[in-house]
């Protein structure tokens, strides 16, 4: 099921390879066919429709969170805007998507250089939250910024401290010029020319795109094509522990 098996760590020279594109030609790596292209629309369509009897929490800003709140969904920029948010602490809406998103953070624990499961552990110091997202609105939903470049954030979810290896990953459960068109996740390589995912880069419906976090990035311009899933993705944040255990 998983393109994911083909990069472990005893294919060392196809990590390396990966961490080439992504640091120092590209900004990113689109791992083809992650999960089959039936499966990722089988997921956005169930979660587009509403089909589980799981009642999610209003939204918490980021500086909000805390460890053992709800999973929790917001409307960003209109209410037809989804975003399903889902914690490690709590058990899976959806054991397959979770199962999935597991992998996700394996691959890139092994690009980053972390341990294997790290950010699945409520005593990692970063903690992964994953985020099913449909965007059917034009409007922008997520503003131009760059991440750990120690900019200060309004809404943080940690240090923004500076750190080059930090990436973030987009899981694509739509296709561009099927699903919707015209704009969609937009972000500047490292020659800083801004690219349209599914237009400059090929990247389809079940493919996983790892790209640099400290690169620039919007998602703004979406034109639905489909009603029901728009431009529909999985993206995996991490939050800080010391921001969200106050426990510790």
């Amino acid at each position: 099921m998983f393109y994911y098996s083909k990069t472990k760590s005893d294919n060392q020279s196809f990590v390396m390879d990966v961490r080439k594109r992504i640091y120092n030609q590209d900004g990113y790596f689109v791992f083809k066919n992650f999960i089959d292209a039936e499966k990722a629309e089988s997921i956005a369509r169930r979660w587009s429709s509403g089909r589980f009897d799981y009642e999610f929490h209003d939204r918490f800003a980021n500086s909000e969170v805390r460890i053992g709140h709800p999973n929790y969904c917001y409307h960003r920029p209109g209410s037809p805007d989804l975003s399903y948010c889902m914690h490690m602490w709590n058990a899976p809406v959806d054991q397959e998507l979770h199962s999935i998103c597991l992998e996700a953070q394996s691959l890139r624990n092994l690009v980053e250089g972390r341990a294997l499961h790290f950010g699945t552990q409520l005593h990692d110091p970063l903690i992964l939250q994953y985020r099913l997202s449909r965007t059917l609105s034009t409007d922008t939903s997520v503003f131009p910024h760059a991440d750990f470049l120690e900019e200060p954030r309004r809404d943080s979810m940690g240090d923004h401290a500076y750190d080059p290896r930090r990436c973030q990953m987009t899981l694509m459960l739509s296709d561009y010029g099927t699903h919707y068109k015209d704009g969609g996740f937009f972000l500047q390589n490292n020659q800083d020319k801004q690219l349209l995912l599914g237009r400059d880069v090929s990247a389809q419906i079940g493919d996983l795109v790892l790209w640099k976090y400290s690169n620039k990035h919007t998602v703004t311009g979406v034109v639905p094509m489909d009603q029901d899933l728009g431009f529909s993705r999985v993206i995996f944040p991490s939050f800080d522990k010391e921001y969200v255990d106050v426990s510790a």
